[in-house]
């Protein structure tokens, strides 16, 4: 795992197919080692197809939700979200670098990293045009090959 992580960001865990065929191990692998090195794990989970497997459910017994924020909307509701990761992470959002992992790194990874970091690195062609814009946004977001 990459050390400069502050945290890590598990999208959809269970959603559809990952790139990578090692995406279990390298997913346990990943959480095991932020929890070692008392980093935080975040999962969102999908609504559609939440998690079901035993033994991925286990995985992330000791992991953050992100709150709804059901009250409020556009970038407002993207603030509270920034603003709840970079609290659990105990930096300014500035100054934070989030790892990101799920199972469709293009889409649904790519698109809850753009909402909430000023930059994103990636290997993927993402399907999403366009920045959505952003308050104090966290630093800087990288996609794990590893676990997407």
């Amino acid at each position: 795992m990459n050390p400069i992580f502050d945290g890590l960001i598990i999208i959809h865990p269970e959603f559809g197919m990952p790139r990578n065929s090692s995406y279990r191990a390298n997913l346990k692998r990943y959480i095991a080692e932020c929890h070692e090195t008392g980093k935080p794990v975040f999962l969102v989970d999908s609504d559609e197809y939440p998690i079901r497997d035993g033994e991925m459910k286990k995985l992330f017994d000791d992991t953050f939700g992100i709150p709804s924020f059901e009250e409020f909307t556009g970038m407002q509701k993207r603030q509270r979200e920034i603003d709840y990761i970079s609290g659990i992470i105990g930096r300014e959002p500035s100054k934070s670098i989030l790892g990101f992992g799920g199972t469709d790194a293009s889409c649904c990874v790519y698109a809850h990293a753009i909402g909430w970091c000023r930059e994103v690195l990636t290997r993927f062609e993402p399907k999403l045009i366009g920045v959505p814009e952003k308050i104090n946004p966290i630093s800087q977001g990288v996609i794990l090959g590893d676990i997407v």
